[in-house]
């Protein structure tokens, strides 16, 4: 068989086949560009808004460091406060009060600083920012900002801080976050006092503990006296520093500093004046009285007249019946109590009027009692009275027991606490106030049982709504009238929006029953409050009676100020670390925190304290008289003396001794009819010279405010967190 080779022509086929290639060549060259084309704009566009997220983050930054500023403001501002405090508080409750005053004045500057970017009216943002304008930085109108406080007010957020940036390209972030702001607390400490002369030789007595007499004799002194309060029992501060029982004290002195209350009680009587011979005649001098408090207690009337100037942490109480309270000079209660507003009680109530403790005012609990300020000016009274209502009737021991509520006085009687009761026409379906413990349980549980704060307008009393708290109007007061629960008795009190509200009510209350108020007060009998009305400065009224005349009259002098007012709060921190640094170092312009448990401390090496000696000093003063150092644990006293004393216990002197020099005790002074006078000249003259004395006395030159490691700096203190961070 022939095979036949058939030709084909293969040239068209490789036409096709290159034009065919070409295209797919093309096709992937275009997809190849449009995807590359497209990884470039979103390179650009990532970077763009890299760039946007970057700067928007640098104007968060740039806000956080305002806020820093604003903590800083009141870390400031609540560290001079909580420093004022200090050595009034035990140290338990120290860290809580730091951390509660500087959150609530940091509340305080936020509010007025940064919230007023939102609401009705908001400020300009402009005004924020020192790189950013509101054309590039606005606020995501999606949050509005909130401030949140931890249960125990230690710590705050501002939440939903919400920023939106926008470039020039039109790149937009939006940052949202909460902003945690908190402080820390090392147990701040006074590192060294700054000492380099001996300042404590202006001092007769100088106690840990207390100056006090045996009870029913009298002392005198003439120099500057400190007594601390230390319970020695206890290990803590918290007693009275001078206690006189029954007898009597004559005092001159420039400055009597107590860091606990100035006691005098069971008849006991106090004549203090400036330095110079007691008693004496010409013109007044004025001494100058630190103290927690003033008490006038016991039975029968014990009495204080005062000439000087009254600087006063607390209150004076006048608890004995009959007894007389009398200042010319000055007087300043000197505390708003401010700071405790941030705090809850143990029903997790805000206290927005303070405690008892610390706020400064007057108060009259008994019959025929005299508080006599005419010869004052200012009367200067910061806080307000407190109605203190035991739950058992009677309790001696009421700082313990008591539930306390705020009235609207600076100085009052105690029969005037019934002003602040829920009125019984108010209290629907009881009708009465107090009531039985069943009743109470009725209104609580009973909605036939409630209050309708309408009703004491409507029967011609005063409105209330404009004074409580509509949502929580009144606090409860349970009192036992004996040991068995069955005899309970409840009050209700009005719970006040803030004390200046309690102060507008009581004016108002004061107009409407005159009549009743002048029928309360008679109660007081004999007894009278004076003062010249032209000379306060009060943010509670003050109540002016003059029982003596045939027909007593009253009137109510209204508060002039605000418990925020800037002149109190500022006045309030001048004088706060003016008390500090007397009972810290004996200097009102010291202000730091002392580091020594004791004041002696400050001054005495009690460790080179041997045994009890007793030891004549050869040094030759230059007004040649001859001085004993004296020490030991307890020393006694029997004989006139010209002496240094140091004594690690307590020191007691007999009845008609005199002691001329210093006395340095770690314990407290007894003066049994003697006396004690300080030598200020040739005390120093000792202490610096004499070795024999100089060996006990320290003084150092160190004056650095700080905590156990260095110096103390707010920005190591402050701590601004961001948390819930949120980018669009």
């Amino acid at each position: 068989m022939k095979r036949f080779k058939r030709d084909i022509d293969n040239r068209g086929m490789s036409l096709l086949l290159v034009i065919v290639t070409m295209s797919f060549v093309t096709i992937i060259a275009a997809v190849v560009i449009a995807i590359t084309y497209r990884n470039l704009e979103a390179m650009k566009n990532s970077i763009g808004s890299t760039k946007s997220f970057y700067t928007a983050e640098s104007a968060m930054d740039e806000m956080r460091a305002k806020f820093y500023e604003w903590s800083d403001e009141a870390f400031r501002k609540s560290y001079g406060d909580w420093l004022g405090r200090y050595n009034s508080v035990p140290e338990s409750e120290r860290e809580k009060l730091f951390k509660t005053s500087y959150i609530g004045e940091l509340e305080t500057v936020i509010n007025d600083k940064f919230m007023c970017y939102f609401g009705e009216f908001p400020s300009d943002i402009d005004g924020l920012f020192v790189n950013f304008t509101s054309d590039r930085v606005s606020w995501n109108p999606e949050y509005e900002p909130s401030i949140e406080k931890n249960a125990d007010g230690t710590s705050m957020t501002v939440k939903d801080i919400s920023l939106v940036y926008t470039d020039a390209d039109d790149y937009e972030t939006i940052i949202t976050t909460d902003l945690k702001l908190d402080v820390k607390y090392d147990g701040l400490s006074h590192n060294t006092l700054d000492k380099s002369d001996a300042d404590c030789a202006a001092y007769a007595i100088i106690s840990d503990c207390r100056i006090a007499n045996t009870p029913g004799t009298m002392a005198q002194i003439d120099g500057n006296i400190y007594a601390g309060g230390y319970n020695m029992d206890k290990a803590s501060y918290g007693d009275a520093g001078i206690l006189f029982d029954g007898g009597s004290l004559e005092i001159s002195a420039d400055k009597i500093v107590s860091r606990g209350d100035i006691e005098f009680t069971n008849e006991a009587i106090l004549k203090a004046e400036g330095p110079g011979e007691v008693n004496g005649t010409g013109d007044a001098q004025y001494c100058n009285i630190w103290a927690q408090g003033f008490g006038l207690t016991g039975v029968g009337a014990a009495v204080m007249d005062i000439q000087g100037n009254c600087y006063i942490y607390d209150d004076t109480t006048v608890d004995a019946a009959g007894s007389s309270f009398t200042v010319n000079g000055s007087y300043y209660g000197y505390n708003t109590n401010n700071a405790a507003g941030h705090m809850t009680d143990a029903d997790n109530i805000e206290l927005r009027m303070g405690t008892p403790a610390g706020s400064s005012s007057i108060v009259i609990n008994k019959n025929d009692s005299k508080v006599d300020l005419m010869g004052c000016d200012p009367v200067w009274i910061a806080g307000k009275t407190f109605v203190s209502v035991p739950k058992l009737y009677g309790e001696a021991d009421i700082l313990d027991t008591n539930v306390s509520f705020p009235q609207g006085e600076a100085i009052s009687y105690k029969g005037l606490q019934s002003a602040y009761l829920m009125p019984g026409d108010c209290i629907i379906g009881i009708g009465h106030n107090p009531m039985s413990i069943d009743e109470y349980e009725s209104l609580v549980n009973d909605e036939n049982v409630f209050i309708d704060l309408d009703k004491s307008r409507k029967n011609g009393g005063v409105a209330l709504a404009g004074y409580v708290q509509i949502d929580k109007p009144y606090r409860v007061a349970t009192v036992d009238y004996s040991a068995s629960s069955e005899n309970k008795v409840v009050y209700l009190y009005l719970n006040f929006i803030n004390t200046d509200k309690a102060t507008e009510y009581f004016q108002e209350f004061a107009v409407k029953y005159n009549e009743l108020l002048e029928s309360k007060m008679s109660v007081l009998g004999g007894g009278s409050i004076l003062f010249n009305p032209s000379t306060l400065v009060t943010t509670g009224n003050m109540l002016l009676y003059d029982g003596s005349k045939s027909k007593p009259e009253l009137s109510v002098t209204d508060g002039k100020y605000n418990v925020f007012d800037e002149r109190i709060e500022t006045k309030e921190a001048e004088l706060n670390n003016r008390y500090n640094g007397l009972i810290t170092a004996l200097d009102e312009d010291y202000t730091g925190v002392g580091a020594a448990q004791f004041m002696t401390d400050n001054f005495v090496d009690f460790s080179k304290v041997n045994g009890n000696t007793e030891e004549e000093l050869d040094y030759a003063l230059s007004g040649g008289k001859k001085y004993k150092l004296i020490t030991g644990d307890n020393i006694n006293i029997t004989s006139n003396t010209n002496a240094i004393i140091i004594a690690t216990g307590n020191v007691k002197i007999a009845a008609g001794a005199t002691v001329n020099g210093l006395i340095m005790a770690r314990g407290s002074v007894e003066l049994t009819g003697a006396s004690v006078y300080a030598e200020p000249e040739d005390v120093a003259e000792l202490i610096l010279n004499e070795e024999k004395v100089a060996k006990y006395f320290s003084f150092e030159t160190s004056n650095e405010i700080g905590t156990n490691t260095g110096g103390m700096f707010s920005s190591d203190l402050i701590m601004t967190e961001y948390v819930n961070w949120r980018k669009n």
